[in-house]
């Protein structure tokens, strides 16, 4: 039976070639290269669906305040309408606290 042949590098070298202590001793993971793609994709994604928001049958109100002058001043008599209107509001405001957080972590 033939020896079996290891030809491996000695980890210990290999580990200390990157010292997470000093900056710039590693390059750029391939899977931080990923993040921003694909941070930049849902960047994408985010400002279509914020285009689309006001394109709808039912309008997404600009602000707090008007979703609720709008209840205040129906008396609840559009209630349909209403429950549309909070939930588009909802999911603007998701949307822009998913982009804010992207914006923070990747300057996108």
């Amino acid at each position: 039976m033939a020896e079996k042949v290891i030809s491996a590098v000695e980890q210990w070298p290999a580990r200390r070639a990157h010292n997470p202590k000093v900056v710039g001793s590693n390059p750029a993971s391939a899977t931080n290269f990923k993040l921003l793609i694909m941070s930049k994709k849902v960047t994408e994604y985010i400002n279509r669906e914020l285009k689309k928001m006001d394109r709808g049958i039912v309008a997404t109100p600009e602000s707090r305040e008007f979703l609720d002058s709008f209840s205040k001043a129906n008396q609840g008599s559009m209630d349909m309408v209403l429950t549309q209107m909070a939930v588009n509001w909802g999911y603007k405001i998701a949307l822009e606290n998913v982009a804010d957080e992207i914006q923070a972590q990747h300057g996108i």
